[in-house]
């Protein structure tokens, strides 16, 4: 055990003068893993006249101009360097990393008075939590667990176990992955590795495919049209009216597979959507089960509230070779309505293209108009039957 005062000055230190100093300045050393990469990106998919029906962003997008941007695709896009720092003498304090007068959060803290004692852990750690992912499990899935294959490189897995507590889908989706993370709390490292693995360069890819593969291993799947994944009323508020006609409808016509992956292990939402040519689902972190799985040159395929747009996951199928696309709804009171007839001309719209990869030698040449944001659909509309039943909301194959 080891007595300190640290939490309560770097408190004190912050309620005086607001200002910390970032955790690099204080590091003994800092590398990179792997470089920063400029490459180019595809446009998306979407029909004519999309993002005019966006209203709002997500809290998770930026701004506007860069939405449209990452809609059209670019010549060059620019992803961030994986880099390390290796920090000595730092403690983890209900969700705080404390070193120096430099601290970050790895979650909101708990308590309004500060510990006063720490163990100590003297094996070399390094940490593959974030504070986003242990908020929200999309980003646990897509970030974290992409940086724990370095974390075991460097030293004992360390997470923070006053964040949630792991769901159990959570704690299934470690033992397919074969991750046995150190959960600890008030604890003084001697060596401690954080990783700064924002950008999406080849080397994340790498290790995100490689969780990918671990989940399919010693599993017979084959090839299938694609998977519905529905999100329903989970999480923050985004509720498709007309979800279930929706996914009914694609697999009637399409012979799509339907999961809701809150009434299902991790296991049976892997043999479901292991081999789909398509993701389909409302824009949010359920999308991360099927994105896990998805093939190069397989379709995501996001059905965006019109006032919490987020295009954030064509940054990962840019990354990994995919096709990105949208259908953006109508409001309906609080929540929101797409039409069935623009979710099918838009997967048809993205069948018909060859898979292209993401390099300058690939990059389409597609010009926009000023209301034609992405790659788009100029076909004459085709009506067609509406769903004949709701879907029971379970795995329909």
């Amino acid at each position: 055990m080891r007595w300190t005062l640290t939490p309560i000055l770097q408190t004190l230190r912050g309620a005086v003068s607001g200002e910390f100093r970032p955790l690099e300045q204080l590091a003994s050393k800092t590398w990179e893993i792997a470089p920063e990469e400029v490459r180019a990106a595809p446009p998306a998919f979407c029909l004519p006249g999309q993002f005019d029906r966006v209203t709002q962003l997500s809290p998770f997008a930026s701004t506007l101009e860069e939405e449209r941007r990452l809609l059209q695709g670019s010549d060059s896009s620019t992803h961030g360097a994986t880099r390390a720092l290796l920090l000595e003498d730092v403690l983890l304090a209900d969700g705080v990393l404390y070193k120096g007068s430099a601290r970050m959060h790895l979650h909101l803290r708990t308590r309004r008075v500060p510990p006063f004692v720490a163990e100590e852990e003297h094996r070399p750690s390094a940490l593959y939590c974030s504070f986003s992912g242990n908020r929200y499990f999309g980003n646990w899935l897509i970030d974290d667990c992409a940086v724990y294959p370095l974390a075991r490189e460097y030293g004992l897995p360390i997470g923070s176990s006053k964040a949630i507590a792991p769901s159990t889908q959570m704690l299934q989706y470690e033992a397919l992955l074969g991750m046995r993370p150190h959960r600890c709390d008030q604890t003084w490292f001697k060596q401690l590795v954080v990783f700064q693995d924002i950008g999406q360069n080849s080397d994340k890819h790498r290790r995100f495919k490689g969780l990918g593969d671990k989940l399919l291993q010693g599993r017979g799947w084959a090839e299938h049209p694609g998977v519905f994944i529905l999100r329903g009323q989970a999480g923050e508020r985004r509720h498709l009216v007309n979800e279930l006609q929706i996914a009914e409808r694609l697999r009637q016509s399409r012979g799509f597979r339907v999961i809701d992956p809150m009434n299902h292990s991790a296991a049976e939402i892997v043999e479901v959507c292991a081999g789909a040519r398509a993701v389909v689902g409302v824009e949010g972190s359920q999308l991360v089960h099927g994105l896990m799985l998805l093939q190069p040159g397989g379709s995501l395929l996001t059905l965006q509230p019109p006032n919490r747009y987020c295009s954030l996951f064509k940054n990962l199928t840019d990354r990994d070779a995919q096709k990105f696309g949208i259908v953006v709804g109508t409001p309906a009171g609080e929540d929101f309505t797409i039409d069935p007839d623009e979710v099918e001309r838009t997967l048809d719209l993205m069948a018909a293209s060859r898979p292209q990869a993401a390099t300058p030698s690939t990059m389409p040449s597609t010009t926009l108009s000023s209301r034609d944001d992405c790659t788009a659909d100029t076909t004459p509309r085709v009506e067609t039957a509406d769903a004949r039943s709701l879907l029971n909301a379970s795995i329909s194959s």
